[in-house]
């Protein structure tokens, strides 16, 4: 019934205990909004059923359902029984009769909805509190099951407890501060574990509850009625529905217990005491109820918190109602009355809102992969606990235009659970727009600015200096950036790291070349790349001294140009674009970038999307070992850690690449020095007569602080391992290239075209194999353990990008052909 349950709590707890689920943005790193300390209670009581043989996921899904509604059969149980002991027992049978009958609490007590959890709980904590002020265990057992209730479920929660702390000040004032000490304590624990947890798999200090709270009612990163406001009455709408006769009750209990107080009064009877005490009872219900109709955004689930506390007043009201009726069982008819509507509610909630369980299952069993798809009524899915084996969810465009939810990163990519939540993408929003990669496309005519929508361009002015321009690249963490001329209200050209690079290296050819002398095999390389790399005005402007702008770099290197399209340009003839080497594109709509298309957006868009449009010989080829595909060469551009940084530049422009592999004597791979790496050099200049892993482990720290997140690893794969496998670790790490490995014990290669710092100084050109786009992740079946790379491996190839793309091309004929006159423009 509710997707919010789903899509936020069933499918990340699939995640946790299977591997694989869908991700709202409420999960990702950056909002981190959901607790996952939440989902740890439960994921250990699966692990506790799996002991007595429940392992199939709708056994699962079906046990957790039955512990949540016998837990909340108990709690309820509690309630009652406080009632019966501490305020009447007529009362607490009407209670008992309310509970049983309402739909609301048939729906909402075996939920897996944190609201649910803190209902639960906060009728713990108004069972304890049910009792006269005065007791220690009182105060107890409220405040640490009301501290659990808004903690470890849901903050709001907190609004039942209002009440029991004004009747704590009122009523024992000489022991506030003891009370104050024991809520803070209880607070303190609760908080510092569910913080503990939620920082642990969100690899950041985080309390989930907090970041609630701030979005929700600060405003902070987002609104919250952009998911749809009601009117003030909702909830008296709503309880009509779920609770029919019991609302209307709950609604009268506080003018009839005024009309009684004020007989009381009058009469000069005793028994105001308890009466007033009463005041605190009944309160929890009108707190909630007026604090969640105030607020624009209203959903059904919120005021579930407060459903026993509806039917405790409803049988308030009828006991205060009793002198004046003649037939004592007049209460019992008119609540058994409401459990017959209840029922029927209940009824056709199971009858005719069953249709989607009925339907998935219905699917058939397969060995082989299959992909569901649901388009506008996506919000209907029951969770993956309903999909058969080998079968995974995805969604089509539709006529809904919100935000999709994404998938989990599989561990068996990412390399653990925790690696797949602290992971950060840039696929989520807190604005509710559209997503495009969290919906799959038939084909490859999905148009370039619906892979840029809403993206924020980041640009320099063209007569900025260098060191401002790498400023810019390393706070948004990007390769390239293009130059805007305010004269001329142009884009003047595209500012890249390789061009960074290749000035880098005429500056010191020019000046100290000199003090190269002793490895002629550098300087050579690096005269080299100096001068072919570089066009005769940019090299002359250099060495006369001219002030060194950013404009004067712009394609200095010649690999990557700014290069524009049309929005209306085909995915397919983008990645055409791509095939020839260049790294991305800018999406022009008119005289302005509407945004930048890389590379890495495309590969991702493919791998999630277009699992419906690989044949089944690129099935087969993704499914191929790379040792077959060609990929272990030995071909692989090589540096050693001390080799200096100015040498490993002239490599990288030599032969035109974007990363080189640090290894050490033995060929073990122990680095990757990227030309990432090189706007870190106009920051620190230092570094450009330093080593390569001086260079690599200074980005690394800026990186680190920067994100709080460990940038050091290398990522690589064995020969064995399938392209599939290579493919899935490319987009689940967001890198360029993963570097194929092998065990240094492994049968020798042929190393005559390995490039090394003091070898040959003109090796041959380096062989670049090429891939293959990759099916969704969510298709991808787990990895034997042998396909990762170890760190004692020695390094025998890679797979890059640019080679997936080009074989993308390959293996695509009917794909339509560009068209410059029409579809896309450049500019060299």
């Amino acid at each position: 019934m509710d997707c919010d349950e789903v899509f936020n709590y069933w499918e990340p707890l699939h995640f946790l205990h299977f591997g694989w689920g869908k991700q709202t943005w409420e999960y990702a790193p950056q909002y981190a909004l959901r607790s996952y300390g939440y989902l740890e209670l439960h994921r250990v009581l699966i692990m506790l059923m799996s002991f007595v043989g429940i392992s199939t996921r709708i056994q699962v899904f079906y046990a957790v359902r039955l512990a949540l509604g016998v837990g909340c059969a108990f709690c309820e149980a509690v309630f009652v029984r406080a009632v019966a002991r501490h305020v009447d027992r007529r009362v607490s049978n009407y209670t008992l009769l309310g509970l049983a009958g309402m739909a609301g609490m048939f729906h909402s007590g075996a939920a897996l909805l944190p609201s649910s959890f803190a209902m639960c709980w906060a009728m713990l904590g108004s069972a304890a509190a049910m009792s006269a002020p005065g007791t220690r265990r009182r105060v107890g057992c409220a405040v640490w099951a009301f501290a659990v209730a808004v903690v470890w479920g849901w903050p709001y929660s907190a609004v039942v407890a209002l009440p029991f702390v004004v009747e704590e000040i009122v009523e024992r004032r000489e022991f506030l501060i003891n009370s104050m000490a024991m809520g803070v304590g209880a607070v303190a624990v609760t908080a510092g574990l569910a913080a503990a947890i939620d920082s642990w798999y969100y690899g950041s200090g985080v309390l989930a509850g907090w970041n609630q709270i701030a979005y929700n009612v600060l405003g902070r990163g987002g609104d919250s009625t952009l998911y749809g406001t009601e009117p003030w009455y909702f909830y008296v709408k709503n309880g009509l529905l779920n609770a029919n006769i019991v609302i209307i009750l709950a609604i009268a209990c506080l003018p009839l217990w005024t009309t009684s107080w004020l007989a009381l009064r009058l009469a000069g009877r005793r028994g105001d005491t308890d009466h007033r005490r009463l005041l605190f009872r009944v309160l929890p219900f009108y707190v909630a109820l007026g604090v969640f109709s105030l607020q624009p955004h209203k959903e059904e689930r919120f005021l579930s918190i407060v459903y026993p506390h509806m039917c405790f007043n409803a049988a308030v009201s009828l006991s205060l109602l009793r002198p004046l009726y003649s037939w004592p069982r007049l209460g019992y008819l008119v609540l058994c009355v409401a459990g017959i509507v209840g029922a029927l509610r209940m009824a056709a909630l199971v009858q005719y809102y069953g249709a989607p369980t009925h339907a998935f299952q219905q699917l058939p069993s397969h060995m082989s992969e299959r992909v569901v798809c649901m388009g506008s009524d996506w919000y209907r899915f029951p969770s993956s606990f309903w999909l058969p084996h080998n079968y995974r969810l995805q969604f089509i465009k539709s006529s809904f235009d919100g935000h999709l939810p994404g998938d989990f990163t599989p561990p068996w990519i990412s390399g653990s659970t925790r690696a797949s939540t602290a992971m950060r993408r840039d696929d989520f929003n807190s604005m509710n727009r559209w997503e495009p990669t969290h919906a799959v496309s038939s084909n490859m005519t999905t148009e370039a600015k619906d892979l840029v929508e809403n993206q924020r361009v980041i640009q320099v002015n063209s007569n900025s200096t260098i060191e401002h321009a790498c400023d810019t690249l390393i706070k948004h963490d990007i390769q390239s950036v293009p130059l805007y001329d305010q004269e001329t209200q142009t884009y003047v050209g595209m500012f890249d790291l390789h061009d960074l690079a290749t000035y880098i290296l005429l500056k010191r050819s020019d000046h100290g070349a000199a003090e190269s002398d002793s490895d002629s095999s550098a300087v050579q390389l690096q005269a080299a790349a100096a001068r072919s790399s570089t066009s005769g005005l940019a090299r002359d402007a250099v060495m006369m001294g001219k002030r060194d702008s950013v404009s004067l770099l712009s394609d200095m290197s010649h690999m990557n140009p700014f290069y524009s399209v049309l929005p209306e340009t085909t995915l397919a003839q983008v990645v055409a674009v791509f095939a020839r080497g260049t790294h991305r594109v800018a999406v022009m709509d008119g005289n302005q970038i509407r945004g930048i298309l890389s590379q890495t957006r495309v590969i991702r868009y493919f791998f999630e999307h277009c699992a419906e449009s690989i044949t089944p010989s690129e099935s087969r080829l993704l499914d191929t070992p790379l040792r077959q595909l060609g990929l272990v060469t030995n071909d692989v551009v090589k540096v050693r850690p001390n080799s200096p940084v100015i040498q490993a530049l002239a490599l990288l422009e030599r032969w035109r690449i974007s990363s080189l592999a640090i290894v050490d004597e033995e060929d073990r791979i122990a680095g990757n020095l990227s030309v990432a790496d090189v706007k870190y050099l106009a920051k620190q200049r230092r570094l450009t007569s330093g080593t390569c892993m001086e260079l690599v482990q200074a980005a690394r720290f800026v990186q680190g602080m920067r994100d709080g997140r460990d940038r050091a690893a290398v990522f690589s794969v064995r020969p064995e391992a399938t392209l599939r496998y290579a493919l899935t670790k490319l987009i689940a790490t967001g890198a360029h290239r993963v570097w194929v490995t092998e065990p240094r014990h492994a049968e020798e290669r042929v190393r005559s075209g390995s490039i090394s710092i003091g070898a040959d100084p003109t090796p041959p050109m380096p062989m670049r194999r090429a891939s293959v786009s990759s099916t969704s992740s969510q298709t991808v079946p787990i990895a034997p353990q042998h396909y990762a790379g170890s760190f004692n491996d020695k390094v025998c190839g890679v797979v890059s990008l640019t080679d997936i793309l080009r074989l993308l091309i390959d293996t695509a004929p009917n794909q339509p052909t560009l068209n410059p006159e029409l579809n896309y423009a450049s500019m060299d």
